[in-house]
């Protein structure tokens, strides 16, 4: 039988030393990977995009295994041995007859999905070693001082930039963070205090992971200051908020092109999970990264 890999090691490997993927902003894809797990319990791509369950006469495998390959995919993710099922060994010897079934290039995609959640544990505990406040939806004291507002919203873009000069040199070309013909909610997951507390887990997968769950892409954050409104209900309310705030975009070297001005970005996260603040945050349109 060719096992699984069934350690949950984190492969400390940072971008830069392996190979990267180049990805469309406007397509989600979990951890760079665009499909499911299907009836027969191996991974196809285009999984996600069948508008119709088949009608085809169901196999033998779909008909033995039946809505358990989800269940044995999430399994095989969190590191579980069939051994490890001891309350129920019809179970424990159907996900080890599924695991046995599976093809090569399903083993490859679960496997990544382990290293993907491995590595996201090792990046939220560096996040939470140096820069805790991010993981509560807020911004260190200092530069909530530097913006002069008490009241504000997190936005978090990943543009492929992995490495903090990377980081930087994107920010110098584009003027700040590129929006294209997209809106502020298109380009930015927005997160504030309060919907942290709400939802913390969601904050963690986005200031951790970003908008493709792939924490090998840098995060860039920004800060959409709030004073404007006495009250906002929910970050979303920053998109409004934004369009009111005369200097917050910026054109581009590109004819019609407009940025979100370095001015209101607050800093990068790079791929080992270091904030690198933007010394002229709130103060100026320069970027000045420490």
């Amino acid at each position: 039988m060719s096992e699984l890999d069934p350690t949950t090691t984190p492969d400390n490997k940072l971008a830069s030393e392996s190979e990267s993927f180049a990805f469309d902003d406007t397509d989600f894809v979990y951890d760079g990977v665009g499909g499911g797990i299907d009836d027969d319990g191996n991974w196809s791509e285009d999984e996600l995009s069948s508008p119709e369950p088949s009608t085809e006469h169901k196999s033998s495998k779909e008909v033995k295994f039946g809505d358990k390959p989800i269940i044995f995919a999430e399994y095989a993710i969190a590191g579980i041995r069939p051994e490890d099922i001891t309350d129920d060994l019809a179970e424990s010897a159907l996900y080890r007859e599924w695991l046995d079934s599976l093809d090569e290039n399903t083993r490859l995609i679960i496997n990544e999905r382990k290293r993907a959640e491995a590595r996201h544990d090792v990046i939220r505990d560096e996040i939470l070693r140096l820069s805790p406040l991010l993981l509560e939806g807020k911004l260190p004291a200092d530069q909530v001082k530097q913006l002069g507002c008490e009241k504000y919203v997190l936005g978090v873009n990943q543009s492929q930039a992995f490495s903090f000069e990377e980081a930087r040199d994107y920010v110098k070309e584009e003027n700040g963070i590129g929006l294209g013909i997209y809106s502020l909610d298109q380009r930015f997951l927005l997160l504030d205090e309060n919907s942290t507390i709400a939802d913390a887990d969601y904050t963690e997968r986005i200031i951790v992971g970003g908008y493709y769950q792939n924490s090998d892409i840098g995060r860039f954050i920004i800060a959409i200051p709030m004073g404007g409104r006495e009250q906002y209900s929910a970050p979303q309310d920053a998109i409004g908020e934004a369009d009111t705030i005369e200097d917050f975009t910026q054109p581009t070297s590109e004819a019609g092109g407009r940025s979100v001005s370095p001015k209101y970005i607050a800093g990068f996260i790079d791929d080992r999970g270091k904030y690198h603040e933007n010394k002229n945050f709130g103060l100026s349109s320069e970027p000045l990264f420490d």
